[in-house]
């Protein structure tokens, strides 16, 4: 018997040695979790079009002896989520519902909640890692991902580390990709409609330029993990028909965060420049009144 764990982060950390038909299973699992402890293994194989001989080899390729096993943690793991509590309380569950300002607290705050445990710490840490080591980080988002690219690029500057967000205003993402060198890497936020411009760019960096490709996405089986060396993952769930921002930035000053104090030296030293620029120009206002 396997130790018991979030059986969405089991397959997500074997994910990429998978064989494709073991992928289309593990797809229709992260898709359809709640359904999986009300399906037979003809069920999956039916739905996923891969044979039953498939559907058992899956569970034994992530560590289970039999289907029965994985179905059966399955629904162990969805009812230690029911029973399990927030990692930091904020909602009053005796709130209403109708409350839109609490709902949608509530839900941010599950996103944050699912964000903290489906993230890989030996990824977050290779992610910090390749941005530290290199030269420039280029930061690319289309659509609502555009803003948290410059985000990402401004707060990195923040702490010393050269970074520029593509606009792709006057040129395409492509075309200004092409000027980097060997060492610089890519930061690319794609969530879903997933722009094609994004991918295509993610893509180029890796295949063409072969430099380090690093993505911020929200599902395992997100297109532009195909082109990314580490790709972490946020739960970005909303009310409307947009994603949400708040667990994308908290991972986002979490990786900073982490740049900072790996390079503290260097963080402070940039700190104490803008400190004294902010106080000249406080001094210059005041002159001026």
């Amino acid at each position: 018997m396997v130790k018991k764990e979030d059986i969405e982060k089991k397959v997500s950390s074997i994910y990429s040695s998978l064989s494709a038909k073991h992928r289309k299973v593990a797809d229709f699992a992260l898709e359809n979790i709640y359904k999986i402890p009300l399906m037979t293994v003809q069920d999956i194989s039916e739905a996923t079009n891969v044979s039953v001989a498939s559907v058992v080899r899956f569970a034994k390729a992530i560590g289970y002896e039999s289907f029965n096993e994985f179905r059966d943690e399955i629904a162990s793991s969805l009812q230690r989520k029911i029973e399990d509590k927030s990692i930091f309380k904020l909602i009053d569950e005796n709130k209403l519902q109708e409350d839109v300002l609490y709902s949608v607290a509530k839900l941010e705050v599950k996103n944050i909640n699912e964000t903290l445990t489906q993230i890989n710490k030996k990824e977050f840490e290779q992610f910090c890692s390749i941005i530290l080591q290199s030269r420039k980080v280029f930061s690319l988002g289309l659509g609502i991902s555009h803003y948290l690219s410059q985000i990402f690029s401004y707060q990195l500057k923040q702490i010393g580390i050269e970074s520029e967000p593509i606009y792709g205003e006057a040129l395409e993402p492509i075309e200004i990709l092409s000027l980097c060198k060997k060492n610089d890497c890519l930061a690319a936020f794609s969530f879903p409609p997933y722009s094609k411009g994004t991918i295509l760019a993610a893509k180029f960096a890796k295949e063409r330029l072969k430099i380090k490709t690093l993505s911020i996405t929200n599902k395992i089986n997100a297109p532009i993990g195909k082109y990314s060396d580490i790709s972490l993952r946020v739960k970005s769930e909303n009310m409307l028909f947009t994603n949400s921002l708040s667990s994308i930035l908290t991972l986002i000053n979490s990786i900073v965060t982490e740049c900072a104090l790996r390079n503290k030296s260097k963080s402070e030293k940039i700190l104490r420049k803008l400190n004294a620029v902010a106080k000249i120009s406080k001094h210059l206002l005041l002159d001026q009144e």
